[in-house]
């Protein structure tokens, strides 16, 4: 994330860094943090429909530990 942020990642970048973050936390068992994070990935504008809809499958895609 701090990546993202210090090089102005948007879009895509963005979204995969919150997936990223998200799937950590539900692995630790960190639920707010990962459902923060699981939240944010899919609200993030996604300019390319085909890159969105590959977004959208993996943030649905096992394995999210056990979060619902």
């Amino acid at each position: 994330m701090a990546t993202c942020e210090a090089s102005s990642l948007a879009d895509f970048d963005l979204a995969y860094a919150h997936e990223a973050l998200a799937r950590a936390h539900a692995c630790l068992g960190q639920v707010p943090q990962a459902k923060q994070h699981r939240g944010k990935a899919a609200q993030v504008p996604v300019a390319d429909s085909e890159d969105k809809k590959v977004v959208v499958a993996d943030l649905a895609a096992e394995p999210w530990f056990g979060l619902s």
